[in-house]
């Protein structure tokens, strides 16, 4: 990782760490370096709801076309809906403006790869480079040329369905995944950018004929890049969603917690359009409410909407949408690890789980594995992040995943992590069984599962001598009967201890006793 892009690309405060100076240096390095491979490159940019979004995107607009670049914005739209349409408009690379389940206050820039999938590592690093002026400029693409596509402000359609225009998005994809260290922590360490760019930019080349003053190329006249909106972008989302279930929700009531974000169109459109009765809360964005004690990470709302209107099931995403929680009928929150499970053992009585496979984190509750183990499904086990959940997913031919978070996979569909389609498709499996929500989430017995985070000096202490043996003895204790599992944060100086068992108060007193062992090093 470098100072710039982090786990899930460049995060921070919007205006103060990820500023518009920044957000439009990253426009110009990242078109002039995807110009080394299409000249006049096009790169779709979305955004969330966030109030700096409009700052940023318009930065970013400037860097990208100031170097000869076609920016495609496409407004609102779920993280996972950009990366379709990445893919859908045969675009060089994307761009999603967010900051996922954060607060308003902070926001992101993270590209995709014309693929769909997030941006190889390597070309991160190099667009890194060029906005601290360290890259070296090709001389012989000064001034970009090449024809352009899409010269009469028109955006045409590409493929449908996988990266490749096949039903499985994973075909001869190239680029890798998302890297997200922590389960409920920011996807992304905040950006360290100001003084080392405003370095870089003094420290540039400043009177080259053809060059902007920081080093990269300055084209003139015909050369310089265009905008062109992408006016139905929200529609070519909604059709590809719906294409992917069969059938009508006629008679079925839902209610859909947008958290004031990017699904908050989408998704009721969506389910309207399928004949759902649909009943929205916090779903009116206005700039400054996004997650704001509603979505995905606070459903509490939801639960509470669900059992007064007498609905069928509460649908709750975050920010961008990229996650699910669902609320069932009784108003009882069902997780990542439970939707995953109701949709996994659907998929493989219709034959249509590839290899019998499911992959997901250690953070999975044992639950899921029992379940999926008794109806003969083989599961990939992986660190914490959809990153590794996706890279198992591929190396095995396999295409259901995710996180007990709400991050799911399936790769038959989209290239990343879709809070809006993991959410259609746990609706078909409701419908085509008839049963209730509470009695789909029924077919996982949860253990009781409790983690308590540790604040320590430094997180090697968890190689001591009497920290190995206090998380040997409690494992012991649980033996054959549930886990202890003990890593360090990714952002934090936290230990985690998370302990699952069958009996909540035995899991208590032995997940403590481990916990105190690590306080002695705070």
């Amino acid at each position: 990782m470098g100072k710039l892009f982090g786990t899930d690309g460049v995060r921070g405060v919007a205006n103060r760490e990820l500023t518009p100076e920044l957000a439009f240096r990253l426009g110009r390095a990242g078109a002039y370096v995807l110009s080394q491979s299409a000249p006049h490159p096009r790169i779709v940019i979305g955004k969330d709801t966030r109030i700096s979004g409009d700052m940023l995107e318009a930065a970013l607009i400037a860097g990208i076309t100031s170097v000869g670049g076609e920016a495609l914005p496409v407004g609102v739209l779920p993280t996972p809906g950009i990366a379709f349409l990445t893919r859908e408009l045969q675009a060089t690379a994307g761009v999603v403006i967010s900051a996922s389940h954060n607060p308003v206050q902070d926001n992101g820039i993270k590209f995709f790869a014309g693929t769909g999938y997030k941006l190889p590592d390597a070309l991160e690093e190099e667009i890194e480079s060029y906005v601290l002026g360290q890259g070296s400029v090709n001389k012989s693409s000064q001034q970009l040329g090449g024809s352009r596509a899409g010269t009469d402000g028109k955006v045409d359609g590409g493929t449908d369905g996988g990266a490749d225009g096949s039903d499985n998005a994973c075909d001869d994809a190239t680029a890798n995944a998302n890297d997200i260290d922590d389960v409920d922590e920011s996807k992304a360490t905040p950006v360290m950018a100001d003084r080392a760019v405003d370095d870089a930019v003094n420290d540039t080349v400043g009177d080259q004929e053809g060059l902007h003053h920081d080093g990269l190329p300055a084209p003139t006249g015909i050369q310089v890049g265009r905008v062109i909106p992408v006016a139905d972008a929200a529609e070519r989302y909604i059709a590809f969603l719906r294409k992917t279930v069969p059938g009508d929700f006629a008679g079925m009531k839902i209610v859909i917690d947008g958290a004031n974000g990017a699904a908050s169109k989408v998704g009721p459109e969506l389910f309207r359009s399928l004949g759902a009765e649909v009943i929205t809360i916090h779903c009116a964005p206005d700039g400054t409410n996004i997650n704001a004690g509603c979505g995905s990470t606070h459903p509490e709302s939801l639960a509470e909407a669900v059992v007064a209107n007498g609905a069928d099931l509460g649908l709750a995403f975050d920010g961008d949408a990229d996650r699910l929680i669902v609320v069932d009928e009784k108003g009882a929150i069902v997780d990542g690890d439970q939707i995953m499970v109701a949709i996994a053992l659907y998929m493989k009585e219709q034959g249509q789980l590839p290899k019998d496979t499911v992959a997901v984190t250690v953070m999975s509750n044992m639950g899921l594995h029992l379940a999926l183990k008794a109806a003969g499904i083989q599961i990939l086990e992986t660190k914490v992040g959809d990153r590794y959940v996706l890279e198992a997913l591929r190396e095995n031919g396999a295409v259901f995943g995710g996180e007990q978070s709400g991050h799911i996979l399936m790769l038959n569909h989209n290239t990343t992590g879709d809070g809006v389609l993991s959410a259609l498709q746990l609706v078909r499996v409701l419908r085509e069984k008839g049963q209730k929500m509470s009695e789909l989430a029924g077919q996982m017995q949860k253990l009781p599962q409790l983690l308590v985070n540790v604040r320590v000096k430094d997180k090697a202490c968890q190689e001591e001598l009497e920290v190995k043996a206090a998380v040997a003895a409690g494992a012991a204790k649980l033996a054959g009967r549930g886990r202890i599992l003990v890593r360090p944060s990714g952002t934090e100086p936290l230990i985690r201890v998370m302990g699952e068992g069958p009996d909540a108060e035995e899991l208590r007193a032995i997940v403590e006793e481990i916990a105190d062992v690590f306080r002695r090093y705070a």
